[in-house]
This record gives C-alpha cells, structure tokens and sequence, in this order.
C-alpha cells in the first residue's frame, strides 16, 4: 500500500476510543464466588500502544476477552459495567466489524504456506481487485519481515514448517491484513526471541502511530526496548489496577513518590513485575497501599479521560465479500489442503479397489436361484454380501468425516470470530468437497463388484445399486459431520461415532427379521440408516429372481427401493442440520 493511499485512508477514518467503567467479573466455583475482575475503570485511547502488564492470574487476558465481547453474562459468572467504543456500546458481532483479536495459541492451517493464508484472508475481506490485493499481502509479508518463508508450509504435528517467530507473525498478519481500525492481541512476544520481539512490537507502534490505530496487548515481562516502545501502560494486579497512564517517566516518576523507584540499570518492566508478585509477602502487603494510591492519584484522571474520550460516530468496515465468493474460497482452500496429500486419496483409491476385488473374489458369481430356485444357502449369502455393504460403506463415510471438523475446529472458530466468513459457507463448502471426492470411490467400488459378484444382470439394476451407494456413503459423510460438530476432541468424536453407529446394527433386518421385533422397540429401526440401505438393496436384487420364497417377502422387506432410498436421503439432510446447528452453537464457546 503506497503511502499517499495510506493517507488518504487515514484521513477518512474514524477514531476509536474504548473505555470501561466499574468493570466487574466474577465466576461460581466450587468454593463460591470468584472475583477476576473487581471494578477497574480505563481507556484504550487511539494512535497508541497500551500494554497491560501483571503476573499469571492477575486478570490480563480476561481484560481483553471481556472487551473484545468474548466473555458474557452465564450461569456461572457475572459480568457487570459499562464497555464503549466512542461512547457507544456494542456486541461480539459488531466488534469484529472494527477490530480483531490475535490469541495467545497461533492457529493457522498447518498445510497452507504462509503466502496462501494471508490470502485466504485478504480474498475474504477485502472486495478490490486481485491486483490490489496481491499488493496488500505484499506489503504485510514485507512489514512482518517474512520475505523468506511466504512459500514455506506452516507447519504442525505432522508437517516440518516455519519458526515460532515467523508463526506468530503470520497470525498477526492474518489480522493486520484487513487494515482493522483496532488490534487486540494476547500476549504477542509470548516464547519469541527479544530480536524478533522487537520487530514485532516495532511493527505494532507504526501501525498505532502512522495508520491511527488502537493497540490493545498482554504482556507479561517485556525487555527494556520494548518496554520503552509502549505508549501506555496499565498494571494489574489480583483482578484490580495499580497504575494507569503514560509510560517512561511518567510511570517511575510515580511509583519514586511512592517509596518504589526502580534502579539504575534495571529493566523498569523486570522492576514492577517483581513488586506485583503476590508470592512475596512483602507485596502482599504493599497491595493495599498500591489499591489506596491508585484511587487517590490516578483514578479521577482516569474518569476525566473517559469524560472527553472520542463520541466521534464511526462505520464499522462491511468489507466481507458475497456468501457465494466465501463459498468459493473456502472450497478453493479445502481442494487445496486435499492436494496437499494426495497419498490420502491414492491410498483411499487403492484400498476401494482391492476391497471390491477381495469381496469379489469371496463372493465370486453368486448363484441367482436358476439351478436351486430353493437354496436358502445361496440367498443367505447374497443378503450377507448387501448388508454389509450396508454398514461398511456408511461406517467408512462416517469415520472418516466426523474428524474433518474437529481437527480444524479452533482454526475454524478464531476465523469465524474474525467475522471472515460466516458458518453457512464454511460449513456447506467443506462438505461439497468431501462429498465430490466420495462421489468417485462407490462407482469405482460397485464397476468392479457388482459384475464379479454376480448381482442382478440389469443395467438399470446397477445404476441404482450405484445410486444407493451414493447415497449411503452421503449419509454416513452427514453423520460424520454431526458427531464431528457435537464434539470438541477428535478422539471423542470418533469414539462416540461407533457407539452411536452399533446399537443400530440389530435393527437393520439383516440379524433379526424387522417383523419378529417386538412392538416396544420395532420403532427403532426406523432411525437405522442401514435398515433403509438394506432394504433398497434387497429389493433392487430380488424384484426379478428365480428364488422360491422371493427373499422380499421372507425378509419382510417393508418399503419400495425408492422408498427406501428416499427415506436415506431424508437422513441425509437430517444429519445435515443436526451438524449445522451444533457447529452455529459451537461458534459461542470460543473462550
């Protein structure tokens, strides 16, 4: 972005003031009422850096979560006061609309360079041209110094990517990229070293000063550059303020008056932070005298500030492209993680391959009833074939899917936060590219089996034993996706899958006659998607045989084949907004 647009942009942006009064958090615990935050008033001016300093447990990080709207009245805790930008107030969904948040934990998608991920954001929430666009991801890589990884992988568990600095500033960028009228971050420098700490911090103080942005960070111990870098400073501790204001002289002049000056030569931050620890007696002590002065030196200047802090009316930024372009990026981005291993897919290929030989080579040209119209042996082994091609191909489709949620789950919530997209894209596009790719594996399966086996010599019979495949392989994708959104751990997810997936396996007409049931519990068939699976299978086999009973009646099959398939079907979308609304609930547990 060339500065004379830089500008230009300055000089038509609004201002943001955020202020606080009689802040009060408190949470139910087993021991009663814990207070975190206990009636703090302050201001987070704009065109400046404010850092908020405290040791572990000191409230830092709660702070920041309760002004950014990520914590809520529930329960089990209790928020009170007044939260304003610009003295107005506002909601979680409006906050993303003028500033974004940078967590602690840098989640980023593992498989994406570090180039492809900060244009997956600017292509999300920034309508210009593509042209401009590749200029602004240019310009943040360039800023954020990260010319030498932006074609390196991120990195993860299972992938080899870049360092712990470059990470962190990538997931700056991430949010730098949309050029927010607000930054929040969480511990930034966190595990950095002090150089590329200060090249961050560096970065930070241009974009408050030269753009007019409000930077609102946690910091726990900052090195003596850094901490001559911050514009403002708040010390906390035990969920209360012991100093608001401006930092250098300001801050040592006050705390000198107080009988706290810091020595030559040390680091002012090293100096507070150990007269903040609540481990030493001796500031157990001095905490009463640092409440006291607080409330008697600093917090009417603090009010007064909050007084004539910016009304300024402001337009939050609508920059987020149509639904239909988020649609298409999101699909774009998940077809490109899939490419990233496509061992995955050869390996899939090749076990549907020698899966169908396998089963044709075991069930080899089944007889149809011609020779031995009364065989129950040879029917038992034709319905023992559908059945389970009726649980196989639904618990595959299943197992797989319901971890594509959970892995990327965090990922997902912290861009859904940032408001670059909405659930409704993201959700329906993962789930167009897994069915896509699963659309391929049963027509591969049932071209090889379904000749070797010896079913039904039709080709319309054939075309729907594919279509039921489908479908069934549809179903078990949904359900995947259902137990993937319902639960956070992908283990879980996985586990709770089998259960829920095994008590339906009495129920599929195969191991008890659906017409012997008891009445009491005949009604659960009707949930078992392999009932229906079976029951199109069966009837698409036997609607033209030689077998005497014709397998229909003495199965007791209920439905017509399209019947059947149609009832999956329903399961199908079912599943589809059981999943959906789980993963829209999900969205609300970010902290």
């Amino acid at each position: 972005m060339n500065k004379t647009h830089s500008e230009e942009y300055i000089n038509n942006s609004n201002l943001l003031d955020f202020t606080f009064k009689n802040l009060k958090y408190s949470i139910q615990t087993s021991k009663g009422t814990q207070e975190i935050i206990k009636g703090v008033d302050g201001i987070f001016p704009n065109s400046q850096v404010t850092a908020i300093l405290g040791s572990s447990g000191a409230g830092k990080t709660t702070l920041l979560n309760i002004l950014s709207k990520r914590i809520a009245n529930s329960k089990k805790s209790q928020l009170e006061g007044e939260v304003l930008v610009n003295g107005k107030p506002y909601t979680a969904d409006t906050f993303s609309t003028f500033a974004n948040y940078v967590m602690q934990d840098d989640l980023l998608t593992e498989t994406m360079t570090v180039r492809e991920c900060l244009q997956f954001a600017v292509n999300l929430k920034n309508k210009g041209a593509k042209t401009n666009k590749n200029e602004i991801v240019n310009d943040v890589i360039t800023q954020l110094k990260l010319e030498k990884c932006q074609n390196t992988q991120i990195g993860g568990q299972f992938v080899k990517g870049i360092s712990g600095g470059e990470r962190k500033r990538t997931s700056i960028g991430f949010e730098l990229i949309c050029d927010p009228q607000s930054l929040f971050l969480d511990e930034p420098t966190s595990g950095l070293d002090s150089f590329t700490a200060y090249i961050l911090m560096d970065r930070l103080r241009n974009f408050a000063h030269k753009k007019n942005r409000t930077v609102v960070l946690t910091i726990h111990q900052p090195s003596a550059d850094i901490w001559s870098m911050l514009d403002r400073i708040i010390l906390m501790v035990d969920g209360k303020f012991i100093y608001q204001g401006e930092g250098g002289n300001s801050i040592q002049n006050y705390f000198s008056k107080q009988g706290f000056k810091c020595p030559v030569l040390t680091n002012p931050a090293d100096y507070y932070m150990s007269i903040m620890d609540q481990e030493k007696k001796i500031n157990q002590i001095n905490c009463p005298i640092y409440y006291k002065n607080y409330d008697k030196l600093i917090k009417e200047n603090v009010l007064s500030e909050i007084k004539f802090s910016s009304q300024v009316e402001f337009n939050p930024s609508t920059s987020q492209v149509p639904t239909y372009m988020q649609f298409y990026y999101i699909v774009k981005r998940t077809i490109l993680i899939q490419t990233r291993s496509p061992i995955l897919f050869k390996a899939k290929l090749g076990q549907v391959i020698s899966l169908a030989i396998f089963l044709g080579l075991i069930y080899y040209q089944l007889p149809n009833g011609q020779d031995d119209p009364y065989n129950v042996v040879d029917v038992r082994n034709k319905n023992g074939f559908l059945f389970f091609l009726s649980t196989g191909a639904f618990l595959e489709s299943m197992n797989a899917a319901c971890l594509s949620i959970p892995i990327e789950r965090q990922v997902f919530l912290r861009e859904e936060n940032s408001k670059l997209y909405k659930i409704f894209p993201y959700y329906f596009a993962k789930l167009f590219v897994d069915l896509i790719a699963d659309f391929i594996i049963p027509i591969i399966f049932c071209a090889i089996a379904y000749w070797m086996i010896g079913l039904r010599n039709d080709i319309s019979a054939f075309l729907f034993f594919v279509l039921v495949m489908i479908v069934l392989q549809f179903t078990g994708i949904a359900a995947g996706y259902f137990e993937g959104c319902l639960f956070k751990d992908p283990n879980l997810a996985f586990g709770v899958a089998q259960l829920i997936a095994m008590p339906f396996f009495p129920f599929s007409g195969y191991y008890k006659n659906s017409g012997d049931l008891a009445s009491w519990i005949s009604w659960v068939q009707y949930l078992s998607p392999f009932n229906y699976a079976y029951q199109a299978f069966v009837r698409n086999e036997y609607e033209e045989t030689y077998f005497i009973p014709n397998p229909i009646q003495s199965e007791n099959i209920e439905f017509t084949k399209w019947e059947a398939v149609g009832y999956l079907a329903l399961m199908f979308l079912g599943y589809l907004i059981l999943g959906f609304y789980f993963l829209y609930r999900s969205k609300k547990n970010l902290q």
